[in-house]
């Protein structure tokens, strides 16, 4: 899936400060890089250097900057671009401009789209979104958005623009010999179908030093090894305490029974059924409590 999401018309992703998606960024543009692609990068946040930093060398010369970082607000007069330009028209023409144009489409990357919508109404920002991607000079928009700044309406506006969301997360801390990479973060992709269905998953990941992304699998994946070590293990010593019982024989055949069956099965047998019966008993002061036989008067 993460893979697939590099054909996506408009793709989001979205991060937090608590882990940030701009690697993941930098891996989708040097995809397009690879592919051949004509990628026109708009940075607000990070300078030129910064964000070329790592890619490929015989890649770059398919790459255009626009630099909207080192004078946002064009009060030096400086700035070839800034967060109040972000019109059709206006980035387009920025695109024609470019020095190696020529008639094919292009790959949009904003890095980040936070910083245009801190400047521009979301619903502006949003039709210039459809508009571009919508028509034939730009093929494919990559936005970079955090979502702890701006509001869950705000959010949820463009990523319902989006056919593709990524929502990377943090991944949680595992011992590093269960895989050979430890992983980057744990990405939620949303893709939205042109027949309108909507499919989720997800998956962990890591961008290596040469930006290349490895897909590390499903979380359910890599959790079901060693958690069925650690269930193994638990069964083999019971099943060791059992065969010094009496009835051993019996109760392992059980015991065996219970856990080759498969989890909606062992599920049913652990929890109580509706048509059980059960014996509550509570002692009142009157009952005259045997300890040798603490059922004799009981009244059944």
């Amino acid at each position: 899936a993460m893979f697939q999401v590099r054909s996506a018309v408009f793709l989001s992703v979205t991060d937090t400060a608590d882990c940030g998606g701009r690697n993941l960024l930098k891996s989708l543009t040097q995809a397009a890089l690879q592919r051949e692609e004509l990628v026109h990068v708009f940075g607000f946040e990070v300078s030129e250097f910064e964000f070329t930093a790592g890619l490929k060398n015989e890649d770059k010369w398919r790459l255009v900057f626009h630099d909207a970082y080192s004078d946002p607000l064009n009060w030096d007069e400086s700035s070839s671009f800034t967060p109040l330009q972000f019109t059709t028209q206006d980035v387009l023409a920025r695109i024609g401009q470019a020095p190696n144009e020529d008639s094919k489409s292009v790959t949009l990357v904003l890095d980040s789209l936070s910083w245009v919508l801190l400047h521009n109404p979301v619903t502006l920002v949003c039709q210039t979104l459809q508009q571009l991607f919508s028509g034939l000079k730009v093929k494919r928009v990559v936005a970079l958005l955090h979502t702890d700044l701006h509001e869950q309406g705000v959010v949820g506006s463009v990523c319902h623009l989006a056919g593709t969301v990524v929502m990377v997360a943090p991944a949680p801390k595992r011992p590093s010999a269960e895989t050979d990479v430890e992983p980057l973060a744990l990405a939620t992709i949303v893709q939205r179908k042109e027949s309108g269905k909507v499919i989720k998953k997800e998956e962990y990941f890591t961008v290596l030093e040469d930006f290349n992304l490895k897909v590390l699998g499903e979380p359910a994946q890599l959790s079901r090894r060693p958690e069925g070590k650690e269930e193994e293990t638990a069964q083999v010593g019971i099943l060791r305490a059992l065969r010094g019982w009496p009835q051993g024989q019996r109760l392992t055949n059980m015991f065996l029974l219970f856990f080759l069956s498969p989890p909606p099965r062992k599920s049913s047998l652990l929890q109580p059924q509706a048509n059980q019966g059960h014996i509550f008993y509570e002692p009142d002061a009157a009952d005259d409590v045997d300890d040798e036989d603490p059922d004799d008067d009981l009244d059944i």
